[in-house]
């Protein structure tokens, strides 16, 4: 049955549905469109390309994250809100590994990219009240940097010692709160 009225929200979709259980390395044109069951060349109509579909896939992406940690810090402020978010950031990468890793690129002239980045900028300066641009930027980068190292490790099975990582997770958040401060 052929699919009618394909835009390219419904190609976005599927693309961020299918990246998420099999990654975004394994997406390709072929495979959208024979999802949609027409001719690879039909999706030109839609999509520039499939660089431009990827950009598209880290910006929902980066809206989906900054979903979940809006969420996650609804009503609390200060040292809670860092270990909220920091639960939720990395509960996201857990359930969003085949796209995760589009969280790391920094926009790059893509308008949707750009503005979600923009709005998780957004949520994590709301975190860090009370502080300068510039130290809420540098300890951005410090959250950003010690979130995304742990749950690549722990995605990666790379804690293979019998030692508690949830305790580690803790300790390492305990550590990121005293160090900002809050």
């Amino acid at each position: 049955m052929r699919k009618r009225n394909l835009n390219k929200d419904q190609i976005s979709d599927f693309a961020f549905q299918y990246s998420i259980k099999n990654g975004w390395q394994s997406l390709n044109l072929k495979l959208i469109a024979e999802h949609f069951e027409i001719k690879t060349p039909s999706l030109y109509n839609h999509i520039e390309n499939l660089d431009e579909l990827i950009l598209e896939l880290a910006a929902i992406t980066l809206e989906e994250l900054g979903k979940s940690l809006a969420k996650s810090i609804q009503g609390i402020s200060g040292a809670e809100a860092i270990n909220e978010l920091s639960r939720a950031y990395r509960k996201f990468a857990k359930s969003h590994r085949g796209v995760y890793d589009l969280t790391i690129q920094a926009p790059s002239g893509h308008a949707r990219h750009e503005k979600a980045s923009i709005e998780l900028l957004e949520i994590l300066f709301s975190v860090l009240r009370n502080k300068s641009k510039k130290e809420k930027i540098h300890n951005i980068r410090i959250l950003r940097s010690s979130l995304h190292g742990f749950v690549s490790i722990e995605l990666g099975k790379g804690f293979g010692l019998p030692t508690d990582i949830e305790e580690t997770f803790k300790r390492m958040i305990e550590i990121l709160v005293l160090q900002m401060e809050l």
